[in-house]
């Protein structure tokens, strides 16, 4: 298989499960390609700036959906109807990794004064509604947004 990149480093380094799997000098606006066996694991770049480490990147292979992590772009809400939140969801393994190949179904449920107004996954394919309480996951997320009504 190929892995790819682009830096603006000097040179990459390319290690699959700890080997290298060699050290490639960076041309400006051209990418890196690495011809490698696939073995599930580990594969990490490391970029060097006059032979010193400056930079790296990890991926590694995922298992299973085992949770759900939510994360909100606010922590207060105004009870105003017009402040919303972006609740983003993403599909994690058991190790609390993305899983970057899951589109499970996620449903979406407030409780109390707040509604769901909107649900997104980035996929540029989707013909689902935007506005729904439900969304397929797109590489490993999805999101809703929300927002409060009055409380009197």
């Amino acid at each position: 298989m190929k892995i790819q990149g682009y830096s603006n480093c000097e040179e990459v380094e390319l290690f699959v499960n700890g080997k290298s799997a060699g050290k490639k000098k960076v041309i400006p606006f051209n990418k890196l390609i690495w011809d490698v066996v696939y073995k599930p694991g580990r594969i990490e770049a490391r970029g060097f700036n006059k032979g010193k480490t400056v930079t790296k990147d990890i991926v590694e292979t995922t298992t299973a959906p085992a949770q759900l992590a939510l994360n909100s772009d606010c922590s207060i809400l105004k009870a105003d109807g017009c402040d919303v939140a972006v609740i983003r969801v993403a599909i994690k393994d058991s190790m609390g990794r993305v899983v970057p190949v899951a589109d499970n179904l996620v449903k979406f449920t407030i409780e109390g004064p707040g509604r769901i107004i909107g649900t997104g996954n980035g996929n540029p394919t989707s013909h689902e509604p935007d506005k729904a309480n439900q969304r397929m996951a797109f590489n490993g997320i999805a999101w809703f947004w929300c927002n409060l009504i009055g409380l009197w």
